[in-house]
């Protein structure tokens, strides 16, 4: 069931009064001989414990419960059933009445014929108040007992946590102490065995033993590896541990930069390592020259060890007015576009097959990035799979620190370094 409303215009009220709002009580039902037969017998009763009800059962009185009376006496003078129902047997929906209400206002002012509010507005059926308050009741407390439930749910699953989180930051300090401990005691013995690979290294020479001393320099540079492995996990485990000290002091990077790649270059018979300086680039760093350096040399070693069957790595220094920028390209097997934001993530090796097949443990570039946020800069990697990767870092310049004169600023230069004196060429550009 539902009420409609009707508003008045341009017609004449009675003497007295006007007309200012009508009611029209919308019911579907069956025909009224059902109505007053069984099985309604108590449909009176019903009818006084509805929320809101009217019922006419003789087709002319308007039959209100207390809430629906209450209603319209508070707000209106009386009420007119103006006519007869017309139920519609075949839509089973018609209206039992129109109510006229009507409020006592200075005659003579026209007043408008009916016109029905579309919209309607639904009212709900209750059985009687106390069976609606018991099942309210019932329905709360059914509420209250399933969030006790849950609330001794939640709890629990909470101290499940805690006690998880508790266990693995045991583990993790475990883990940290571990990798701490062994590298101090490798460290030691690869100390040795570099000093005595380095002397033999030496007198090979001397005696003209080149074939043996090929063989020397090969154990010298897995020795070296292996060093640098030693020192990444001691420096991971002092990142974790907040205690990986740093120093600073100014840091030409275009001398770090050739003193670097000279240093890799050794180790690799297979590429070329290209040095590509922006003419003019002297401008300074304040930072730990040893660290920048190990950033550096993991960027190269990675991009030697995923491009085997390229021939060169190319190494870019340029400048900005802002900060001086350093770039590492390959032409390797390339880094898939969802594996690029996690690359420099702590131990992470990547999914693909291609990538499962190269040794490591994903420690370079975590420390690499934590170096270079330290020092106030910014790293990034721009790859496709298949194509190789630049991977770049950026260092905030030294204020004050530009040693280039104006003239020189109007024009740039590349100067390209070579193994080959001759090689070696400065191209403008």
């Amino acid at each position: 069931r539902w009420w409609q409303e009707g508003f008045p215009a341009f017609e004449t009220a009675p003497q007295g009064y006007r007309l200012t709002k009508a009611l029209r009580n919308m019911i579907i039902f069956a025909p009224h001989d059902l109505l007053s037969q069984p099985p309604f017998p108590h449909l009176d009763l019903i009818v006084c414990h509805i929320p809101l009800a009217s019922w006419a059962p003789d087709a002319q009185t308007i039959v209100l419960n207390r809430f629906a009376y209450t209603l319209a006496a508070h707000q209106y003078l009386w009420l007119v059933a103006p006519g007869p129902v017309s139920p519609d047997p075949d839509f089973w929906q018609c209206t039992d009445a129109d109510w006229q209400l009507y409020r006592r206002i200075p005659a003579g002012i026209p007043l408008s014929r009916l016109q029905w509010k579309r919209t309607p507005t639904f009212l709900e059926s209750a059985a009687s108040t106390d069976q609606q308050t018991d099942l309210y009741t019932e329905e709360l407390q059914a509420l209250l007992e399933e969030r006790e439930a849950t609330y001794q749910e939640l709890e629990h699953r909470m101290e499940e946590l805690e006690q998880a989180n508790q266990q693995l930051a045991h583990l993790n300090r475990l883990k940290e102490d571990f990798l701490s401990m062994a590298s101090h005691e490798l460290r030691t013995p690869l100390t040795s065995l570099l000093s005595y690979t380095d002397l033999l290294h030496v007198l090979l020479e001397r005696d003209g033993s080149q074939q043996i001393v090929q063989y020397v320099s090969r154990m010298q540079a897995q020795l070296e590896k292996l060093n640098r492995l030693v020192s990444d996990l001691l420096d991971i485990s002092k990142v974790q541990a907040g205690k990986l000290v740093y120093t600073e002091e100014r840091v030409l990077m275009d001398d770090l930069v050739r003193e670097v790649v000279e240093n890799v270059q050794l180790t690799t018979p297979r590429h070329h390592i290209r040095i590509f300086i922006e003419a003019g680039t002297t401008w300074e760093v304040i930072g730990d020259r040893d660290r920048l350096g190990q950033v550096l040399t993991n960027l190269l070693n990675n991009a030697i060890k995923y491009s085997p069957q390229a021939e060169q790595v190319l190494v870019r220094l340029a400048c900005t007015l802002e900060e001086i920028l350093v770039s590492v390209q390959d032409f390797g097997i390339g880094i898939p576009s969802d594996s690029q934001e996690r690359v420099f993530k702590r131990f992470y090796r990547g999914s693909s097959n291609v990538e499962q097949r190269f040794p490591g443990l994903g420690i370079g570039l975590y420390i690499a990035h934590q170096v270079i946020g330290h020092h106030g800069g910014r790293i990034w990697v721009e790859s496709a799979q298949g194509q190789g990767s630049i991977f770049s870092f950026a260092l905030p310049l030294k204020r004050g620190g530009l040693l280039f004169q104006k003239e020189q600023a109007m024009e740039k230069y590349i100067l390209v370094v070579d193994d080959d004196p001759a090689d070696s060429r400065k191209r403008k550009v």
